[in-house]
């Protein structure tokens, strides 16, 4: 849950991007790529979920930045990212 709404995660085919975030509730996550991308790329939509639950306005390069950040953070710590 981010702010008031529950996100659904689906995996399916992307044939533009490894990610995308809709305003109905949604994450959808390419399939074709790699585990360890996918876990980033489910951080990276979920921190625009929390970008426009917020209205922080963030630009890609620090939603990216946040990404790699955290995943890090994640990895390093021992912490799984279920997908």
């Amino acid at each position: 849950m981010v702010g008031r709404k529950t996100y659904q995660i689906e995996y399916c085919k992307l044939p533009d991007d490894f990610g995308a975030l809709f305003e109905d509730s949604l994450i959808k996550i390419c399939d074709a790529q790699a585990r360890g991308n996918a876990e980033s790329t489910v951080i990276h939509e979920l921190i625009h979920a929390v970008d426009v639950a917020k209205d922080i306005g963030l630009t890609e390069t620090q939603v990216l930045k946040l990404e790699s950040g955290l995943v890090n953070l994640f990895r390093a710590s021992g912490w799984k990212i279920k997908i």
